[in-house]
């Protein structure tokens, strides 16, 4: 019991990290709106874990490990639709807030999207795709196995890895798949 306490925190401590979380304050609504939705989908996360423990009669119900908490943070993540940045943003300040509470290193317990890569953006996507494919003559059992991993990593379904190979296949010149940003002044 000693070693759930130290890798847990109660119900209370959770409200007080709810509560701090709510306190941050952000003026563009779209934004603020994304936070809303975020928190949102996590405390359904943590009160359906709450539940199931009732449900098996765990003695501990009133403690929420902290890998637990950091699957069902990650999970609100994933799902959603749009905006994984945006969560992923504000998944990293509920994880600080709760660190800064308990002062347990809770980021190292997620596994983010690679710096860099945009999982809301299908090129960017893909252009890590091709860098992590290149040179890869896999079997198609090797082949699923590297599109589920590559899902996990980004954060999305192997349905949409597999959309991103077919747009590679396409495309196969490496240049079609770069960003590029420009800027017109239509006044001169």
């Amino acid at each position: 019991m000693r070693d759930e306490k130290m890798n847990s925190m109660t119900n209370k401590e959770w409200e007080q990290v709810v509560d701090e979380y709510r306190a941050i304050r952000v003026s563009d609504s779209k934004e603020r709106n994304a936070k809303n939705s975020y928190l949102s989908k996590v405390k359904k996360g943590v009160e359906e874990f709450i539940k199931s423990s009732q449900a098996f009669d765990r003695k501990d119900v009133d403690r929420i490990n902290f890998n637990i908490l950091a699957e069902i943070l990650k999970e609100a993540g994933i799902t959603g639709q749009r905006n994984k940045m945006r969560d992923i943003h504000w998944m990293r300040i509920l994880l600080s807030i709760v660190e800064e509470k308990t002062g347990k290193d809770m980021l190292s317990r997620v596994k983010f999207p690679p710096a860099g890569v945009d999982v809301d953006d299908p090129i960017s996507r893909q252009e890590y795709i091709h860098e992590q494919r290149v040179n890869s003559n896999l079997d198609e059992s090797q082949q699923r196995a590297k599109i589920a991993e590559l899902a996990d990593e980004l954060w999305c379904s192997t349905g949409t890895i597999d959309g991103d190979l077919v747009a590679i296949r396409n495309f196969p010149d490496e240049s079609s798949i770069v960003h590029i940003k420009m800027d017109i002044n239509i006044t001169q």
